[in-house]
């Protein structure tokens, strides 16, 4: 009897490996940067039960307050959280195309703002937003002739 309890134990010898390697995995959102509080806060709302709408709204204005207490850094990583949580929601993408452009990562930002207006088909007004962005991310890139086209699409919009 004792032989055969140590043989099952020893078949399933891996799945305690597993469990031990997912258990110590589990504060690995380290990832992203200013995930202390990032995390903290993701917990405390998933564990009020939030969908993931609320949970990106939330991380959204959390974002709006450090770009407000000018910690562009840590916005950005609130708002790539929120972009997590909502992926097709165009209002992220615009949040994240406007912090991408303070912090000067031109690129990102225009292509943040691209997807923002691909994601806003029954918006005209953000849309606009969108080609406004890019055209700003354009002209600070030293393009002024392709940041023309994007102010004609945002001011065709603009009508």
């Amino acid at each position: 009897m004792f032989l055969m309890l140590h043989e099952n134990r020893m078949k399933y010898w891996w799945l305690w490996v597993v469990v031990a390697l997912l258990l110590s995995g589990c504060e690995t959102t380290s990832q992203w940067k200013g995930v202390g509080l990032v995390s903290a806060f993701e917990t405390q709302m998933l564990n009020q039960g939030l969908e993931n709408k609320a949970i990106s709204s939330r991380l959204s204005l959390e974002a709006d307050n450090a770009a407000v207490a000018g910690n562009t850094h840590l916005a950005i990583d609130y708002a790539e959280r929120a972009k997590h949580y909502a992926p097709t929601h165009p209002m992220v993408w615009y949040q994240l195309a406007r912090l991408y452009l303070q912090q000067e990562r031109y690129k990102e930002a225009e292509a943040s703002a691209l997807r923002t207006i691909s994601l806003s088909k029954d918006s005209t007004r953000l849309q606009a937003k969108g080609w406004r962005l890019i055209e700003q991310s354009r002209l600070l890139l030293g393009g002024e002739s392709h940041s023309q086209y994007a102010g004609h699409r945002a001011a065709k919009l603009e009508r």
